[in-house]
């Protein structure tokens, strides 16, 4: 193989190695605009759950609010109302300063 055909050679290889390339760089920037539109379309997806969130619990203190209009004094119905979420946090802020006062008092 003369000097000649090595150059031709390496010529040629080194074109596979460009259009390989080029075609690496052109499928990374399709995958980064997919990813892109990815994008997009979660934070559109994150403000309609947000919005619906929203909607949901505008939708339960309008109906607390319907029931206690209709409702008496009676206590056992005042307690049905309270949404069991609302129960769950009372106690969880009651055992958090409870545990701070006790822990406190023991520090101090």
């Amino acid at each position: 193989m003369n000097t000649e055909e090595k150059i031709a050679s390496i010529s040629k290889h080194i074109d596979e190695v460009k259009n390989i390339t080029a075609g690496n760089i052109d499928k990374v920037i399709e995958r980064e605009m997919q990813i892109e539109k990815l994008e997009e379309k979660s934070k559109l997806l994150s403000q309609k759950i947000q919005n619906f969130k929203k909607i949901e619990i505008k939708e339960e203190i309008d109906e607390e609010i319907l029931s206690e209009s209709e409702s008496t004094n009676d206590p056992e119905k005042i307690t049905k109302k309270i949404p069991p979420k609302v129960i769950i946090f009372i106690v969880l802020l009651v055992i958090l300063i409870l545990l701070t006062v006790i822990l406190s008092l023991i520090f101090i």
